[in-house]
């Protein structure tokens, strides 16, 4: 289940993640989870209702997310609720009946800094018994008001071993043994799943058989088919080809006159300011501060926009589009500000088509770092994810930027000694939308 709803997942949040474990509960009249935030392998959580008694109301969980108001979230059978498990505070009231089953999905991303450690939460693969080296974890439930502690521990289990039949060509077939943890097991589904790469199929295979019988040797490109017992499945690291976006850069964007009207207009509203957040609730995702209010600048840059968008979109190889909204904001990032890796077009802004930046401070300039980071961009299973890093782009005064706005990107941390606003580094930003 893990490996298959993954893809759905990673689009519906925006992150390319990686599968870590699963479980089922039944819960029982009068069981309450206690107010808590998951564990590191829970960066991303899906909580499914399977089944809900005869007469029982929805299956209903509370959430809190960082800097937000509660959320109540009600499911009937087969809804599910996704949620960032390690950010987002959550909990469940008294189920009212017996009967109620709950499936939980976690998953970590693939940038994050718990990848590839914490990867099918330190198993070998999904479905691999857990080994002593991973610690138990201890959860608090309540029952009838009593508080129960339960301590989740995975025990200690003796190395499984798995019989596998290999059914090589001109129909010959054997049956070989293998420790569950044997990276040989691994090697052999890669060599039928990736059957048709020049690099694997000249794998040669030198498997003991045991019984004094010798050993059976063969290559890739002779192996036909794998049959494991018990059944097991795993995450293939199938390679996708990774892809640059375009990027249009426009230098000396305003004039130094109008410019230097911004800057004043800029101080003039200091105290305007406020802290920025993010759609996606996730807490010191984003540091810096916002203003949304511009004046008569937002139309200026609005109108300027429009009249620059055709070429930037021939440049930037996105098509014409029906433009219903070009938003407009002004953000400041000061000493220790950055906004983590993110696109702007996620779930809840899918009509973002393209992002633009413009630039500017106070010259001589006062503060150091603050490149923009770029990501290339692959697609897996018809998914858009993320890539390697691409790029650092460190903007120049007086520039504007244009991006298509499903490209992931970082503002890298910003050092101003002063601390003071004035010496921060400004800029006017936005995205254009399509009309839907």
């Amino acid at each position: 289940m893990l490996g298959w709803i993954n893809p759905d997942v990673s689009r519906l949040v925006g992150l390319d993640l990686a599968p870590t474990y699963s479980y089922t509960r039944i819960y029982a009249k009068g069981d309450v989870l206690a107010r808590h935030s998951d564990r590191d392998a829970c960066e991303i959580s899906a909580s499914v209702s399977i089944a809900i008694p005869k007469g029982g109301g929805p299956s209903v969980l509370h959430l809190r997310p960082p800097n937000l108001p509660e959320a109540t979230v009600e499911m009937f059978e087969g809804d599910a609720c996704v949620y960032a498990g390690t950010e987002v505070e959550h909990w469940r009231e008294p189920f009212p009946e017996d009967g109620y089953i709950q499936l939980f999905l976690h998953f970590i991303d693939k940038h994050g800094e718990h990848f590839p450690e914490l990867i099918y939460d330190k198993r070998k693969y999904l479905g691999a018994p857990y080994l002593p080296s991973v610690p138990p974890r201890k959860a608090s439930y309540v029952r009838e008001a009593e508080i129960v502690e339960v301590l989740e521990s995975k025990k200690e289990v003796r190395e499984q071993k798995i019989a596998v039949t290999l059914l090589l060509k001109g129909g010959y077939q054997r049956c070989v043994t293998l420790d569950a943890t044997d990276p040989v097991l691994i090697s052999l589904l890669e060599a039928v799943a990736k059957r048709n790469d020049e690099k694997t199929r000249a794998t040669v295979f030198n498997l003991e058989i045991g019984n004094e019988e010798g050993s059976l040797v063969f290559a890739a490109s002779d192996l036909v088919a794998v049959s494991t017992n018990p059944a097991i499945s795993i995450d293939l690291k199938i390679e996708n080809p990774e892809f640059e976006f375009s990027r249009v850069v426009k230098e000396d964007y305003l004039s130094k006159k109008d410019m230097a009207k911004l800057l004043k207009f800029v101080e003039a509203h200091a105290g305007e300011f406020r802290r920025s957040r993010v759609t996606s609730g996730v807490r010191k995702a984003r540091r810096s501060l916002v203003l949304y209010d511009l004046g008569d600048f937002g139309e200026m840059f609005r109108e300027r926009i429009s009249s620059d968008l055709p070429a930037i979109l021939e440049q930037l190889k996105i098509p014409a589009f029906p433009v219903s909204e070009i938003e407009c904001q002004l953000t400041t990032h000061n000493n220790a500000h950055y906004f983590r890796r993110h696109r702007d077009a996620g779930a809840r802004n899918a009509a973002r088509l393209v992002t633009y930046v413009y630039y500017f401070h106070k010259e001589p300039r006062r503060f150091e770092g603050g490149s923009l980071r770029f990501y290339r961009g692959r697609l897996e299973n018809g998914v858009y994810i993320c890539g390697e890093a691409d790029i650092d782009l460190e903007p120049t005064n007086n520039s504007m930027l244009f991006f298509p706005s499903a490209c992931y990107h970082e503002v890298l941390p910003i050092k101003c000694s002063s601390g003071e606003f004035k010496d921060g580094r400004f800029t006017v930003n936005g995205w254009v939308r399509m009309a839907e």
